[in-house]
Order: structure tokens, then sequence, then C-alpha cells
């Protein structure tokens, strides 16, 4: 017979085993970026500093990806586009696109347009250049 110590500690690795076993699959399985995921950073976006009408081109570095996601912010005006962030892979890719209104730096207002695209973090998708 053994000592109940010995079978708390034996219980404590099973339970740490099981913990790790289930994050692991819940990685592997885990469903790709939704359109919401996109949508959500695109409102928090429009929320920073308080204006959910205008956004600057200085705006798109406030924004932060959500946890375990890459982020690419593309905000289009006419004929000029600014992106913040990396490029996204060919799939797997939630991607919502909104009307905002731009505020440039000389006071105007112009309406542009807003692309989020969000992914998941994944060392392959990471691209080293030479």
């Amino acid at each position: 017979m053994s000592s109940p110590v010995v079978a708390l500690i034996s219980l404590s690795f099973v339970c740490i085993g099981l913990g790790l076993y289930t994050g692991a699959l819940t990685d592997v399985f885990e469903s790709p970026p939704s359109r919401e995921t996109a949508k959500a950073v695109a409102r928090d976006l429009l929320t920073h500093n308080g204006s959910r009408t205008t956004v600057s081109p200085q705006d798109l570095h406030s924004v932060r990806s959500p946890v375990r996601y890459q982020l690419n912010l593309t905000l289009r005006v006419q004929h000029t586009a600014w992106a913040v962030g990396p490029h996204p892979p060919s799939a797997d890719v939630g991607i919502h696109s909104q009307p905002v209104g731009v505020a440039h730096h000389d006071g105007r207002v112009v309406w542009g347009e807003v692309t989020v695209q969000v992914w998941r973090w994944m060392l392959q998708s990471t691209r080293f250049y030479s």
C-alpha cells in the first residue's frame, strides 16, 4: 500500500499531463480566424482615442494584434495606401473591410477604406530576407 502523499503526487502528474495534451489538441484543431476576429480589430482601431468616425495613418501603428495572431492593416484613400504588418499568407486569413473617415494632416477628412487581415501566428509564416 502506498502513502497518500505519493498518490496525490501521482494524481497531480496525471492532471498536468492531461492539461498539456488538451492544450496541444486545441492548438492543432483550432479553426482558422474568422471575419469576426478581424472585425473586432477594426472596432479597436475605430475606438482609438475615443474617436468613432475618423482614422489617421498614424493610428494604424497603435493597434495590437490579438494573442496568437498576426495582423495586417491597410488604409486606402483614393490612390494612396498605408499598410502596417507582415504580408498575410494565402490561406486561413480572416478579412474585414469597411469605409472610414480618414483625417489628413491639413485637417481635411475624406472617405477611405480600412482592411484588417488576421491569421494564426505560426513560425512557418515568418519570412526572413537576406
